[in-house]
């Protein structure tokens, strides 16, 4: 893949937007930042990046082929998003207690979300959820869910790739 410098400007712009959203969630409350206003704005500015991506190695070459404009749309997402989950591992590390404060929001969350199915839960299977909960929520966790996310971006890139290309115009189809 021929990396360009606009991409990793995208995705690293993207990113720190996203940073100055989870901040601001932070600075808001602890449960801000598993709320859904959150996640939509992550999403949004991720696809940006990758949209922004596109746009400008289209307008500096001119053309854009499907799979460059994949590959160029997935990188800058995957900056985008990895940069906001750093910042959440980094969050970890100078607040302590901010695992704990997730952890505890999130179950609070599930169990309204899950209403009675959460409490016909025995106690075994409880603590093997809360347990899953803690580990997303560590640095590996978060690493790995990133790492399975790209899955996610790749399609989403795909489909951002798709609108995108743009043949070279001096090629004879």
């Amino acid at each position: 893949m021929n990396l360009n410098s606009l991409t990793l400007q995208q995705g690293a712009a993207a990113g720190g937007l996203i940073v100055l959203l989870q901040l601001i969630a932070y600075l808001i409350g602890v449960e801000v930042l598993l709320g859904t206003w959150l996640g939509a704005g992550r999403f949004i500015l991720v696809v940006v990046a990758m949209v922004l991506a596109c746009v400008a190695i289209r307008k500096e070459e001119g053309s854009l082929t499907y799979g460059r404009a994949v590959g160029q749309a997935w990188l800058a997402g995957g900056l985008a998003s990895l940069i906001g989950v750093l910042f959440m591992v980094i969050m970890g590390v100078f607040d302590g207690q901010l695992i704990d404060h997730l952890h505890e929001a999130t179950l609070v969350n599930m169990e309204k979300e899950m209403g009675s199915f959460a409490f016909a839960m025995d106690d075994d299977m409880k603590q093997d959820v809360e347990d899953q909960i803690r580990w997303v929520l560590e640095p590996a966790g978060q690493l790995f869910m990133w790492a399975i996310g790209m899955l996610f971006w790749l399609l989403v890139a795909a489909i951002v790739g798709a609108i995108y290309k743009r043949p070279n115009p001096t090629t004879i189809h």
